[in-house]
């Protein structure tokens, strides 16, 4: 059996006998890289067990949880899931709707890095407790940039750290620092638009400054991310027209397999 099985649920008994499990009315397909595939029934009606397919093929019962991770898949590969109720008397139900979830590529581990924080910087909005609303992460056309902040990643320079008396044998331990440019742009005319924009950047640095405190191991692709330094650009002062630029620097630090450099080191 490929995937990780949790926990147990019990059927759901009247007088000696069980239902028969209705369809799940939906499930959530989260994919978690280019080998893992997690499906979720979000809500489930009566405490069946669940048995889980992928492409055809059940695997189950699962009990005592509402979810199934597919591992060894395939990465850049498409897969279609649905869901089926079973009771004590391994009576299957209805199945749920069918959807597809397509694993991601292998990345490089510094790719896989800087790939999860551009999703995180992706994702922060006003909803979330964040200052602002972000554009799209790494769109370097500014005549493609539609909204303000957005940022670029780019990756710097890496260290080692690893005493030569303490090297570990089977993984690195680096440090690779990234820079993030971020843009913040006025959208209104202002009597002092360099103190306006200088507003707008410092509650910019301000959300990243709380992404990366809320998500310190960027998504489990690394040990720790630390906040170093930031400078400002205001490139064309008094023009509310372009631009501003805040470049911050982060280090992270990370374990690397000596064997398999893609994936984290223990």
């Amino acid at each position: 059996m490929d995937g990780d099985m949790i926990g147990r649920v019990t059927g759901n008994w009247i007088e000696g006998r069980t239902f028969v499990p209705e369809a799940p009315s939906d499930i959530e397909v989260l994919v978690l890289g280019p080998y893992d595939i997690k499906v979720t029934v979000p809500f489930v009606q009566e405490t069946w067990d669940l048995m889980f397919y992928k492409d055809g093929v059940p695997f189950g019962p699962v009990s005592n949880s509402n979810s199934y991770v597919f591992s060894g898949l395939t990465p850049a590969t498409s897969y279609n899931f649905y869901v089926r109720g079973r009771n004590a008397d391994e009576e299957l139900g209805p199945a749920s709707v069918t959807k597809q979830g397509t694993t991601k590529t292998v990345n490089s581990k510094l790719g896989t890095i800087q790939e999860a924080m551009v999703a995180l910087i992706n994702a922060m909005a006003t909803s979330g407790g964040y200052w602002f609303t972000w554009g799209a992460c790494n769109e370097v056309d500014h005549a493609k940039k539609t909204a303000y902040p957005n940022a670029e990643i780019y990756i710097g320079d890496e260290q080692n750290t690893d005493g030569i008396d303490a090297a570990h044998a089977t993984a690195y331990s680096n440090k690779i620092t990234f820079n993030i440019h971020t843009w913040c742009k006025l959208l209104t005319v202002t009597d002092n638009p360099d103190f306006a924009i200088e507003e707008l950047m410092d509650k910019a640095l301000e959300d990243l400054k709380r992404l990366f405190g809320i998500n310190n191991t960027v998504s489990g692709t690394c040990h720790l991310v630390q906040y170093r330094s930031f400078t400002k650009d205001l490139l064309k002062r008094g023009d509310i027209i372009l631009a501003g630029r805040i470049v911050s620097v982060w280090d992270i630090y990370y374990i690397q397999d000596r064997l398999n450099p893609t994936q984290n080191g223990y």
